[in-house]
């Protein structure tokens, strides 16, 4: 199975981002790499293992609709990428490690809502008897098209608009990392993805994951690529980061019960 993602044809608009009494780019401290957010990393990291378990997949579809706003890009992710990425949570967290939680990907709106506004995308107990109102969003994500967020405008200079878009679309997400009580969250373009990261005592900070491009992939990693295991990790792994690894591995990260909740 491929693990590739179709790109998506654009037709939005650039503009402003979202903007709130409750959060501003002025809340973004400091912007920071995030180097453990890494194939390498994932190949030795303890979830390693989980990736020899088989996956009742589906066949990567293509999608030739384009998309207009972060709406029409929610639901044109959904068949190419969000459906893929449940599948693999199920079989990795049926059974789940031992201090871990089961999760799936939803809709934001499927999860509690905490302060002022929804992320668009929840990671929420895979139970569904569980009523959206009790359930929590332990991974919130925000879904942007790229005329308005970009993972380069990091480097723009103080003064450009590209410096305060880039740190209000942080600061949005982390306000929701900060009202759900998580450590993780990230952000989903058209063309890229960026895993984030909170790090205790350093309130306003973020570390940001390289970008990893949506149209990256590699054979799904069942492969002799990734060498023999050992210890529950492949130490001689060679790959790529792609979107759904790397997704896989946000919620995998998520589902440690002992990370959650973080304050």
């Amino acid at each position: 199975m491929k693990t590739q993602v179709q790109r998506v044809k654009s037709f939005a608009k650039p503009g402003p981002n979202t903007t709130s009494i409750h959060y501003s780019w002025k809340d973004i401290k400091g912007v920071h790499s995030w180097p453990e957010f890494s194939f390498e990393h994932i190949m030795c990291s303890p979830y390693a293992q989980i990736l020899a378990r088989p996956v009742t997949g589906r066949a990567l579809a293509s999608c030739r609709k384009p998309f207009y706003d972060e709406v029409t890009l929610y639901r044109r992710f959904e068949n190419i990428l969000f459906c893929h990425l449940r599948c693999a949570l199920r079989a990795s967290l049926d059974p789940c490690p031992p201090g871990h939680s089961a999760l799936t990907s939803d809709a934001g709106g499927t999860a509690q809502q905490k302060g002022f506004g929804l992320p668009d995308q929840a990671a929420r107990y895979e139970n569904k008897a569980i009523h959206a109102s009790e359930c929590p969003n332990r991974l919130p994500k925000e879904i942007k098209v790229s005329v308005k967020w970009n993972a380069k405008w990091v480097d723009r200079p103080v003064g450009d608009p590209g410096y305060k878009e880039y740190r209000q679309v942080l600061s949005q997400e982390l306000y929701y990392m900060k009202s759900h009580h998580t450590r993780f969250g990230y952000l989903l373009t058209d063309t890229e993805l960026v895993g984030l990261h909170r790090t205790p005592g350093q309130p306003g900070h973020l570390d940001v994951s390289v970008p990893i491009p949506i149209t990256v992939f590699d054979e799904y990693p069942f492969t002799a690529k990734l060498g023999p295991l050992i210890d529950g990790a492949f130490p001689p792994a060679r790959g790529k980061l792609t979107v759904l690894l790397a997704l896989w591995y946000l919620h995998l990260l998520a589902s440690d019960d002992s990370e959650w909740p973080f304050e």
